[in-house]
């Protein structure tokens, strides 16, 4: 399984998605 933060950024890099990453890494 890869991080969330990887996953964050992999996905596409926008903003929706940082926040889903900072949403899930907390």
């Amino acid at each position: 399984m890869l991080p969330q933060s990887y996953y964050c950024i992999y996905s596409d890099g926008g903003a929706s998605c940082l926040l889903f990453c900072f949403d899930t890494a907390i």
